[in-house]
């Protein structure tokens, strides 16, 4: 998925590329509700796997976890703390930029890419307005 595949969060289209940047921008990632903790400064996320016929069958009959536990990685880690439904996308991208530098350019490219994989497993998703703000802190925890 890229920025002009996410799905549109109104009820009018942006008809430009730039208007649907712009759109896409303003958007709020969000955790949705799912066990995570810090672990040496590290995000770990845990949650059910979804099984198939086949594996819900092998499951039953072989056993095993039902959940995943994912650590994340320094950039993973901050972009998860900072999906707290309080940030928009164009905020999230500047603060990593700003605290990674070049270690995360091109950061819209990097930021994206992360959202994306945590919107494919159902971690995240996506608000059209922020979740009551708090101040903007921008510098490494």
């Amino acid at each position: 998925m890229c920025f002009d595949e996410v799905p549109d969060m109104t009820d009018t289209d942006p008809s430009s590329p730039e208007e649907k940047l712009r759109h896409l921008l303003g958007i709020y990632p969000t955790r949705n509700p799912v066990r995570w903790k810090l672990r040496e400064g590290r995000v770990v996320v845990s949650y059910r796997k979804s099984f198939g016929p086949l594996e819900s069958f092998l499951h039953r009959k072989l056993g095993g976890p039902r959940s995943i536990s994912r650590p994340l990685d320094e950039l993973g880690s901050r972009m998860w703390l900072l999906c707290d439904g309080r940030h928009s996308l164009a905020e999230i991208i500047g603060i990593m930029s700003a605290e990674y530098h070049e270690k995360i350019e091109p950061a819209h490219e990097r930021v994206w890419a992360f959202m994306e994989i945590l919107l494919n497993t159902g971690l995240l998703r996506l608000e059209s307005g922020p979740r009551g703000r708090l101040p903007l802190r921008v510098g490494k925890r």
